[in-house]
């Protein structure tokens, strides 16, 4: 006798720092996280970013004690200007 009890459905919430980090946080998505960032920020023209860098040694800096993680990001853009970015 089989019994089916019913699976609970999970996702993963992005707003969610840990889970950013895992979804936009590696090299395999890397290109997923610059788009995301040029849509998110209104990017455009010489002015989107063309390359990302997570900053994985750097330390994760505390905002306040609802944000315990935060993904650093160095972006470079078609202009070849950095700038660094933070999920908080």
């Amino acid at each position: 006798m089989s019994t089916n009890k019913p699976t609970k459905k999970t996702f993963s919430d992005p707003i969610i720092d840990s889970t950013f980090n895992i979804h936009f946080g590696n090299e395999q998505n890397k290109n997923i996280l610059i788009s995301l960032i040029n849509n998110l920020l209104g990017f455009d023209g010489a002015n989107r970013v063309k390359d990302v860098k997570v900053l994985l040694d750097e330390p994760p800096v505390k905002y306040s004690d609802n944000c315990k993680e935060v993904l650093q990001i160095s972006c470079t853009n078609f202009k070849k200007k950095r700038n660094n970015c933070r999920n908080s």
